[in-house]
């Protein structure tokens, strides 16, 4: 019996362990890094539509309510396409074929580890 508590404890952990360190705030700014290492930052708040060049061509970032996405990239999968939207502190999407890397930072930034 207690190995079944024990178990059952362990999983409750696991689950809100799981859930604590996945929920991160809604983000405010989204930083963008072109090929060449600047670094543009943005207010997820205004809506527009911003061409970065890579090392392939142009890549087109779209923010509108909130949120960020890639709209179109010269990179042969489109990985960075595929990915939807981003929004919540921490989250990013990269284009490594053109050398695009995109993050939304918040307010706080939680990762679980530091006090």
């Amino acid at each position: 019996m207690a190995d079944v508590v024990a178990a059952g404890l362990i999983c409750l952990l696991g689950v809100f362990l799981l859930g604590w360190s996945g929920s991160h705030a809604l983000g405010r700014t989204l930083l963008v890094r072109d090929a060449s290492g600047d670094v543009i930052a943005l207010e997820l708040a205004d809506a527009r539509t911003l061409s970065v060049e890579g090392l392939k061509g142009d890549t087109v970032i779209e923010i509108a309510r909130g949120a960020a996405r890639f709209v179109s990239s010269p990179c042969p999968h489109k990985t960075c396409i595929k990915r939807g939207t981003i929004s919540r502190s921490g989250e990013w999407i990269a284009c490594v074929p053109n050398g695009i890397f995109a993050t939304v930072k918040g307010e706080t930034e939680y990762d679980g580890v530091t006090p």
